[in-house]
């Protein structure tokens, strides 16, 4: 997992937008009991992605599936658990969500989904998708949030490989669909050497037959952000240093370093509610802010002169 230099502020509005791949890794290799018999139809079902809070959790291990997980874990339908999340939605838990398509581990490559967009709101990403054919066994992450913990900043890029988990919702042994319901339910468990059904060694691997191997890898790259403005100062002909108009910064070159985009260099006032600053946003171009605002909007001559001092500072 790779940091990035943008911040992760609950208190702006700041987007993480994330591309992902899912790259399956569930084949005669790492899995080879019983796989001959499902080679050629073996497939991962519409993966769903949802950006999501603390309030809203789509799946986690040793909690009851819900409908729309138990849906997606029994048959690969996704439409019970979108409105699911619709309704999570319209309560203010979660965010926007992406589903896939069909990817068939014989034929097809990486699955590239549409982008996803994490917030200071909903910090959060689920993924959920069936492995089929099967009883009720899917692969997925849940409630990751891709914010480095010690710097506060989302994650460049980052990589998750998921096991295989049973959505205790049906019985079965091996590769089968139509199987009879698990009654009562059971919360969602791992596939393990110690939890998986039966004595067929269904799942685990070829070389030392002990472990259950990774199904997928998840990999996602932040892409396109929005950012926060900084925030530089206005320098007349008489007055040349950062300091007299920032209360933090001791050097001019701090007023346009990366000190004041995390906020912590502050405009003095200069007078009753008034800030001598010019706010620049990194992606709009100029805003005019403050007394330079007020310049803006008085006289064209006024901004004109001002923009020449700003340029000789």
């Amino acid at each position: 997992m790779i940091p990035s230099n943008l911040l992760a502020d609950g208190q702006n509005d700041v987007t993480a937008t994330y591309s992902c791949t899912l790259t399956n890794m569930w084949s005669k290799e790492n899995h080879p009991v019983g796989y001959d018999s499902i080679s050629n139809s073996a497939h991962w079902s519409p993966p769903v992605l949802v950006a999501h809070g603390t309030d809203y959790e789509m799946w986690a291990s040793n909690t009851m599936a819900s409908p729309g997980v138990e849906t997606v874990a029994e048959t690969g339908r996704t439409s019970t658990l979108e409105d699911e999340i619709k309704e999570a939605q319209n309560n203010g838990f979660a965010g926007g969500f992406v589903v896939g398509n069909n990817q068939f581990n014989a034929n097809d490559g990486p699955q590239i989904f549409d982008d996803i967009q994490l917030t200071s709101t909903f910090p959060m990403l689920s993924t959920i998708t069936m492995a089929a054919p099967s009883p009720d066994w899917f692969t997925g992450i849940y409630n990751f949030s891709p914010i480095d913990p010690e710097q506060n900043v989302w994650y460049e890029s980052f990589e998750i490989a998921t096991y295989s988990w049973d959505a205790g919702t049906e019985l079965g042994e091996t590769y089968s669909l139509n199987n009879d319901p698990q009654e009562p339910h059971i919360p969602i468990f791992q596939l393990t050497n110690e939890t998986i059904p039966g004595d067929s060694g269904i799942l685990l691997d070829g070389e030392s037959g002990t472990d259950v191997l990774p199904m997928a890898l998840w990999s996602c790259t932040l892409q396109k952000t929005t950012e926060q403005e900084i925030t530089i100062p206005v320098v007349n002909e008489n007055e040349g240093t950062c300091a007299k108009y920032f209360s933090e910064c001791t050097l001019d070159d701090d007023c346009c370093s990366v000190s004041c985009r995390d906020g912590r260099c502050r405009a003095k006032v200069r007078g009753p509610e008034r800030f001598e600053s010019l706010r620049v946003s990194s992606r709009s171009g100029t805003t005019m802010g403050g007394a330079a605002g007020k310049a803006r909007r008085s006289s064209t001559g006024t901004v004109n002169r001002f923009r020449k001092r700003f340029l000789r500072g």
